[in-house]
């Protein structure tokens, strides 16, 4: 377990505010099975693993399985993540 802040406005639409804290857990250590409208902390790395990032974003499942979708009010955060693997 462990406690992030929150940084940017990605998810604001769901009162997720930059500076808030959000307690998480290790999704491998408790099972976890991805559900429509969860509110996930994603680790995504680019570069061979050279650049880091972290991000919250909130499940929308899909025909096709799932995909991580940013709640902004903000237009440079409307697109979805859409895992290639895993």
């Amino acid at each position: 377990q462990w406690i992030s802040e929150v940084t940017g406005d990605s998810m604001n639409l769901l009162s997720i505010f930059d500076g808030d804290y959000v307690h998480c857990v290790d999704a491998m250590d408790i099972g976890y099975h991805p559900r429509h409208g969860d509110i996930v902390e994603v680790e995504r790395l680019r570069g061979g693993g050279a650049e880091r990032e972290l991000t919250l974003k909130q499940i929308e499942m899909t025909a096709s399985g799932f995909v991580l979708t940013p709640r902004s009010t903000n237009p440079r955060w409307q697109e979805p993540l859409r895992l290639n693997e895993g």
